[in-house]
């Protein structure tokens, strides 16, 4: 079930329809909200949230495992009760799956049986995900893969087309909707915008992508429903926009991801070389992959390899200091190679901050946080987007900890207009902001 504001609408005929203003909406207000048709918990989550509200496990408490195929887990046992429905389908089929290197492809085989499931018990959405619309030019052996998968684990158990006289799907028709799937699902994420699992939003599909977006999407996880929120003012007549992939990428990548898995080239205006924002975004991302002044290809892709293996040695390591110890390494080896904005540098400060934060050393987090902030914003993403509210929240709780009023503050005050668009006035991050932001003001005097 879908609910639109009134001040939009939905314009022509999928496959090229398009979700447009019709009067002018301010930063924050709901475009859309939607229930999924179906969604999942990506197998990397299980055990750690609840398969049916992705919840985390009470205070104090275990989550309930499925005595039977032992891989799903459950907060409570209404949670377990309610999704028997769905799970009973294939619990027999996870009970007998023996792991060999296929587990990255069991979260899309579960999703397309559920799907072709609904054939019997609701028509009708199975009807509405198969209007979607699909790439046939990007088929990928992968989808064979899953197809296959499918299949062998026996997801779609025959006494269902027995039942019913329903032919079960051939590779061909899990082919087909594991396209639909590429082109119109949605990663569910949390609200550090952490990805947990997939869902089916029909109307959600609707909205167009744009490297110049206006819009982004946060979730219910309780419920999994999906909100599309205006981030910027949005004029009469604009057309409402959300970015289809992550921007942590070089421009070449990000194009061919488009291509490659939605059939398309951008020329949004950031796309749009004979725009002034593109030549703006142009100019940063060339540094993505400059090296650093003196430095010359042989030798930058030199340091790359070889901190590469320092990386692989820090996943490895049972022990947070030398893990922290190897992931900085690295940093200050690329450091010195690449260009301060450089995507491989970015990818290990990232990898120091998070390492930093659980070893509990604050100021290293912080200043990795800081050259992260500067990348982003300058090469990434525009200011508006929620990870640049996430990342300058914690920034200000980093220089708060630290003794860094002033700067604390700033943070802070950055932030708090990105959480208030995004999650709303009432949202504990925006909340949390608001009263960090209070005590810092207090203790600045």
């Amino acid at each position: 079930m879908a609910t639109w504001n009134n001040k939009v609408s939905v314009v022509g005929e999928r496959p090229h329809c398009k979700v447009v203003a019709t009067r002018a909406l301010r930063r924050g207000e709901t475009v859309l909200q939607e229930v999924p048709t179906l969604t999942l918990l990506h197998p990397k989550q299980w055990g750690l949230r609840c398969n049916r509200c992705y919840g985390r496990a009470p205070a104090k408490c275990k989550l309930l495992r499925c005595s039977r195929c032992r891989y799903f887990h459950y907060c409570s046992k209404s949670c377990q009760r309610n999704d028997w429905s769905q799970h009973k389908e294939e619990c027999t089929a996870l009970s007998s799956y023996q792991e060999g290197g296929e587990e990255p492809l069991l979260a899309e085989a579960l999703l397309v049986a559920r799907v072709f499931r609904l054939r019997t018990a609701q028509n009708e959405k199975f009807r509405t995900v198969m209007n979607l619309v699909m790439h046939p030019e990007c088929i990928q052996p992968v989808h064979y893969q899953i197809a296959q998968l499918v299949h062998s684990m026996g997801l779609l158990a025959a006494k269902e087309t027995e039942a019913t006289s329903l032919a079960p799907p051939s590779p061909k028709e899990i082919v087909e909707m594991l396209l639909r799937f590429d082109a119109n699902n949605f990663g569910i994420v949390d609200e550090l915008l952490f990805f947990l699992g997939a869902g089916i939003y029909p109307a959600g599909a609707m909205l167009n992508h744009s490297c110049h977006h206006n819009c982004a999407i946060r979730y219910d996880l309780a419920t999994q429903t999906q909100y599309i929120q205006c981030i910027v003012d949005v004029n009469e007549g604009d057309e409402l926009c959300h970015p289809y992939i992550d921007f942590a990428c070089t421009a070449k990548e990000r194009r061919t991801k488009l291509r490659s898995t939605y059939g398309f080239d951008c020329h949004c205006l950031r796309c749009d070389e004979n725009h002034a924002i593109h030549a703006g975004w142009a100019k940063c991302e060339k540094w993505l992959t400059a090296p650093a002044e003196g430095i010359g290809p042989a030798g930058i892709l030199q340091v790359i390899d070889e901190s590469e293996a320092w990386l692989q040695q820090a996943a490895a390591s049972d022990d947070i200091l030398q893990e922290l110890d190897l992931v900085q390494q690295t940093v200050i080896a690329r450091s010195k190679a690449c260009h301060p904005r450089h995507l491989r540098l970015y990818q290990a400060r990232s990898q120091l901050h998070t390492v930093a934060m659980s070893a509990g050393k604050l100021a290293i987090a912080r200043d990795q946080c800081v050259e992260i902030l500067k990348t982003m914003s300058m090469c990434f993403y525009r200011p508006e987007h929620p990870l640049m509210g996430v990342m300058l929240y914690t920034l200000g709780s980093l220089h708060h900890s630290l003794g860094n009023i002033g700067d604390a503050i700033e943070s802070y005050e950055r932030a708090l207009p990105i959480l208030q668009s995004y999650h709303g006035e009432e949202h504990s991050f925006t909340l949390g902001c608001q009263d960090y932001l209070h005590q810092a003001h207090q203790e600045a005097g």
